[in-house]
C-alpha cells in the first residue's frame, strides 16, 4: 500500500522519510521469525535523522502484540451474532476468542483463562497457544543473539510458555495419540478387510453395546443399584450412531487399549462426556 499510494514522501519525520522501515515492519507480519535475521532488510541500528532505530526489534514487538491480542474484545459476541459466519473455520476462530475469560501479561509469564463448550473449540485454542509459544521462543532466540549495548538495551522477558488454564464444560479433554502396530495394520490392509458385509459391521457395533450394558448390569446388581439398560441406533446425514449407557471406557482404557490400533482402524472424533 505504501508503494501503491505513493506514501514514501508522506511517511517522514522533519522531512526525513522513513517509509522503508515502516514497510519492513509491516512485511515482517507475514514471515517466519528467522527471516528477520536479514539485517539488510531489518537492521538493528539504523538512523532516522539523529535517532537510532532497531527495525528488527520493532517488528518482533508488533508480531507479538498482534498474536497476543486474542481475548473476547477482539471478537465481540454481538458482532459474531450480527455477522453470523457459516463456514467451519470462521466459526472456530470466533469461538476460540470468545472462550477467553481472563488474560494477564505479567513480568515473566502470560496467563490465559478460558471456558470451552466443545472439544473442537478447545483443540483450536490449544493449537493457537502452541503457535504463540513457538513465536515467543523464536523471538527470544533472536534477541538473545544481540551483543554488548544492544543486549542490555533490548530484552524480552517473556521466556516461559503461556500458562493456559481451560475449564471444559460437559466433557473431558485429553490429547491422545494413536499408536500403530505397523505390521498387523499392514496385514489388515493387505487382507480381505475387516468385514465382507456391512451388516456384519453393524452387528459388531450392536454386540459391543450389548456386551457393555450387560457388564454394567452385572456390576450394578452386585452393588445393589437400580439400572435400566438402553441402546439407541440412529441414522442422520449418512452417519450411523450406536449409543448405549453401558460400562463405557475410562481414561486408562483409552490410553492403554483403544489408542493402540492393532486389530481395527477407526476414523473418529473422540470425546468423553461427564456423567
Amino acid at each position: 500500500m505504501i508503494k501503491e499510494y505513493g506514501l514514501d514522501s508522506e511517511i517522514s519525520w522533519k522531512e526525513t522519510p522513513y517509509y522503508k522501515w515502516v514497510k519492513a515492519v509491516c512485511d515482517s507480519h507475514g514471515l517466519p521469525v528467522k527471516e528477520l535475521k536479514k539485517n539488510d532488510d531489518w537492521p538493528i541500528d539504523v538512523s532516522v535523522r539523529n535517532k537510532p532505530v532497531n527495525v528488527q526489534y520493532l517488528s518482533l514487538v508488533l508480531r507479538l502484540a498482534d498474536i497476543l491480542d486474542l481475548d473476547s474484545e477482539r471478537t465481540p459476541k454481538h458482532l459474531f451474532y450480527h455477522i453470523n459466519p457459516k463456514d467451519k473455520i470462521s466459526i472456530q476462530e470466533w469461538e476460540k476468542h470468545l472462550s477467553i475469560t481472563g488474560f494477564r501479561i505479567e513480568p515473566e509469564e502470560i496467563k490465559i483463562d478460558a471456558e470451552c463448550e466443545s472439544p473442537d473449540c478447545e483443540r483450536v485454542l490449544r493449537k493457537f497457544i502452541k503457535d504463540i509459544d513457538k513465536e515467543l521462543e523464536e523471538s527470544n532466540y533472536l534477541i538473545l543473539s544481540y551483543r554488548d549495548d544492544f543486549a542490555r538495551k533490548y530484552r524480552l522477558n517473556l521466556s516461559k510458555p503461556v500458562n493456559l488454564r481451560v475449564h471444559s464444560n460437559g466433557y473431558i479433554y485429553r490429547d491422545f495419540r494413536f499408536e500403530l502396530d505397523y505390521r498387523r495394520v499392514l496385514d489388515l490392509l493387505m487382507g480381505e478387510g475387516l468385514y465382507g458385509d456391512p451388516l456384519v459391521a453393524l452387528r459388531e457395533l450392536l454386540q459391543n453395546s450389548v456386551d457393555a450394558v450387560r457388564y454394567r448390569e452385572s456390576l450394578e446388581k452386585r452393588e445393589g443399584n437400580g439400572y435400566r439398560p438402553t441402546i439407541e441406533v440412529s441414522l442422520t446425514n449418512d452417519e450411523l450412531i450406536v449409543e448405549d449407557n453401558g460400562i463405557g471406557m475410562d481414561e486408562e482404557i483409552f490410553k492403554n487399549y483403544f489408542m493402540k490400533v492393532v486389530e481395527v482402524i477407526i476414523k473418529a472424533q473422540i470425546f468423553v462426556k461427564k456423567t
